[in-house]
């Protein structure tokens, strides 16, 4: 994310909102269209490499043709759509380039299996070295002006050496790859089936999780402009980049969480209250500040030229405070067994972005489309919790959570004691 950061600030300084946009435009094309190419199975391969690790060659193989078959008949479909609908030819070419990348991600299996090896560390070396030398082409193209192609080719190498390199390493590396004597390729078709037949709510869910992350730059190119797409893109990198703080949070808390789930109900029902109450103001108190100083930090970062963004910024900065809920409602629904509502709550949250932007960007251009992505972060992280009586505690152990802990233990240990209930049900 940091390296994207700086990237994205000396693209936009270099080639202005209009190249910032192209390639925005660009990589969201790719990232929605070529992203169902990984078939819902990411997830999935991880368990069946584990339970089934003496089949991993007919596993790797097998998923890999079916992926690198879906993602080149996505890239064909996605060329051909770009070269009707598109208003700038660049977009095309800057796609394609993109596209040709992001097919080396049929190899995930490979990757699959170094977490099934819970093999972490040669992963991330791996993860690091495709990381840098994708970012060192992006910083050659941008500084010495080598074109927004060149851009391009390092967002393909971003795609694919985080792919390759793994696979380079199972291929040459003497125990735990092709070497192993137990080690067999394949391909099983009726295995594919079976495992598409498990995956297929995943991959729906993140379809509608890229939509509803990503389509907003399509509509703002497709309703305004490119350069609208640059500076829209410049706010909503920043406004992102906050939810790591998130992220980081829950990663360490809810460990802890999944056991007390099981345990002790009260001090669950305790520490997921608390869990939420800094996640909630944690976000508040970094919008305001950044509503505050978004024209500084605009033109500080991006130039005088991106000006118009801070606005942009200002409003979808507080759309972080339900990217941060969301990152604990994401683990909470996989404690309590609810995977569906992840499926329900993406698709909620793609419907309403596409629509707002539908209706709000050609009234009142992208600072429409920034409304519509509060607006729609807020359904997919909170408001879908209202659908289901299975949820709703969870919405009211949000709301509750925004008060002091003082005030509402009460009310947070019933709650929890409800979900248990449910639980058990």
């Amino acid at each position: 994310m940091g390296a994207g950061f700086v990237v994205a600030i000396l693209l936009a300084r270099q080639y202005g909102p209009e190249g910032l946009g192209l390639i925005t435009t660009a990589s969201a094309s790719v990232v929605i269209v070529l992203g169902f190419s990984a078939l819902g199975l990411s997830g999935v391969l991880v368990r069946e490499l584990v339970e089934k690790y003496p089949n991993r060659g007919m596993i790797i193989l097998t998923v890999s043709l079916a992926k690198l078959a879906a993602g080149a008949v996505l890239l064909g479909a996605l060329v051909l759509g770009l070269r009707m609908f598109a208003k700038d030819p660049s977009v095309v070419s800057l796609a394609l380039i993109m596209g040709a990348g992001y097919l080396f991600s049929a190899l995930d299996p490979v990757d699959a299996l170094y977490n099934a090896q819970e093999d972490f560390v040669r992963l991330v070396a791996f993860r690091l070295a495709a990381l840098t030398v994708s970012t060192a082409v992006k910083l050659g193209a941008i500084v010495f002006d080598w074109g927004l192609e060149y851009v391009a080719l390092g967002y393909a190498l971003d795609y694919a050496l985080v792919y390759v390199l793994p696979t380079l390493g199972f291929l040459v590396r003497p125990r735990g790859g092709v070497r192993d004597p137990d080690f067999r390729f394949g391909v099983d078709f009726q295995e594919l089936v079976a495992l598409l037949k498990r995956s297929w709510p995943v991959l729906v869910s993140g379809g509608f999780a890229q939509i509803n992350l990503r389509s907003d730059a399509l509509l703002i190119a497709a309703l305004a402009s490119i350069a609208d797409v640059g500076l829209y893109a410049a706010a909503s990198r920043l406004s992102e980049a906050w939810s790591v703080l998130a992220m980081a949070l829950v990663t360490a808390t809810f460990p802890g969480l999944v056991k007390l789930a099981r345990t002790d109900v009260s001090s669950y029902g305790v520490r997921l209250s608390s869990l939420l109450r800094q996640l909630i103001w944690l976000s508040l108190a970094g919008g305001v500040a950044v509503t505050l100083f978004a024209h500084w930090i605009i033109e500080l970062l991006y130039g005088p030229e991106f000006a118009p963004a801070a606005v942009i910024l200002s409003i979808h900065i507080f759309g972080g405070v339900f990217l941060f809920i969301r990152t604990a409602v994401s683990r909470w629904l996989i404690v309590e067994e609810l995977l569906m509502f992840s499926l329900v709550s993406h698709a909620a949250g793609a419907l309403v972005n596409v629509a707002l932007n539908l209706v709000l960007v050609p009234t009142i251009g992208i600072v429409g489309a920034a409304w519509a992505s509060v607006v729609s972060y807020a359904t997919s992280g909170f408001l879908f919790l209202l659908l289901s009586q299975r949820t709703r505690t969870m919405f009211w152990m949000i709301c509750w959570s925004a008060l002091p802990e003082r005030l509402v233990r009460g009310r947070v240990e019933a709650l929890a004691a409800v979900m248990a209930e449910r639980r058990v049900q």
